[in-house]
């Protein structure tokens, strides 16, 4: 048995795992808070990744452009999911999971189709800054160095979400608001803001995560319905509206994936979903959510 390889297999499913939860976040998030199921996450970070490689094409090679494009599209999905939410969702809110979900479907569509029609239907990708690529040696192994480079850009993120929940003022009226709307109002909390700010925070997630991973891989039209797949099965598989429930599925998908690819190549593919299947017949509110 060759360690060196099990530890390149760690790695890696360590960085896709951070990967994956960085894009499902923005997810988890806005629904734990808002009670939103938003099919239109991953088209979101389609939108990122499109707009990232716009801002490197019209730039070139310059310095730094590879953070700009990640920048642009963040900050570009934050306005967009600010007027998703002031103008379509807020007034569904108290609505039926089965029109929420119809309402986020059709803005798929709607996204998928303006992408056509603005980008084209061929593929895009964004080259690695020069300081982001090679590898490093990892007991005799390679090891890229932007693989390690995602790990802790990732892991950088997660701590600062974990910080804004968790430890500022902003945080804390987006956990009371999830737990009683009315009471939260009645304390002075602009419930309307927060539920806003948050949805567009979910969104710049997206868009941030889709610049940096446009990197990795090319973007076309309807990489938001494949992203947004993984995004709801490691929702299912860490609990709904649990952002450390989502770290942990993410990270279980993450090392399955690596090592399944490695091992059970042909079966790499169903792996999760079957993993899935196996959390819903099991524990159906998932390894760290409420019933």
């Amino acid at each position: 048995m060759d360690f060196g390889v099990i530890c390149i297999d760690i790695l890696t499913g360590l960085s896709r795992g951070l990967l994956y939860f960085l894009i499902a976040s923005g997810l988890a998030v806005t629904l734990g808070t808002l009670g939103i199921i938003n099919f239109a996450h991953g088209a979101f970070y389609m939108c990122g990744a499109y707009i990232a490689w716009t801002v490197a094409h019209l730039i070139g090679n310059a310095m730094g452009v590879f953070w700009m494009g990640a920048a642009v599209g963040g900050a570009t999905m934050f306005v967009f999911g600010l007027l998703i939410e002031f103008v379509l969702l807020r007034r569904i809110y108290a609505a039926e999971h089965l029109y929420q979900i119809l309402l986020t479907f059709g803005l798929v569509l709607f996204i998928d189709g303006l992408v056509l029609e603005i980008w084209g239907g061929l593929p895009k990708s964004i080259f690695q800054p020069e300081y982001l690529t090679g590898s490093l040696s990892v007991m005799g192994h390679p090891w890229p160095v932007y693989s390690l480079f995602i790990l802790l850009f990732s892991a950088a993120l997660a701590i600062g979400l974990w910080f804004l929940l968790h430890r500022m003022r902003f945080g804390k009226e987006c956990r009371a608001a999830a737990m009683d709307r009315e009471v939260s109002e009645a304390l002075g909390i602009n419930v309307s803001r927060v539920f806003m700010l948050m949805f567009g925070i979910g969104a710049a997630i997206a868009g941030i995560a889709g610049g940096v991973g446009t990197a990795l891989d090319s973007v076309s039209p309807g990489l938001g319905v494949r992203i947004i797949v993984i995004c709801f099965a490691i929702i299912v598989i860490g609990g709904m509206g649990s952002l450390t429930g989502a770290l942990m599925g993410a990270l279980t998908l993450g090392m399955i994936e690596s090592f399944g690819w490695h091992y059970f190549p042909d079966l790499a593919m169903l792996i999760p979903y079957i993993l899935m299947a196996v959390i819903l017949l099991i524990r159906p509110q998932g390894l760290l959510g409420g019933r």
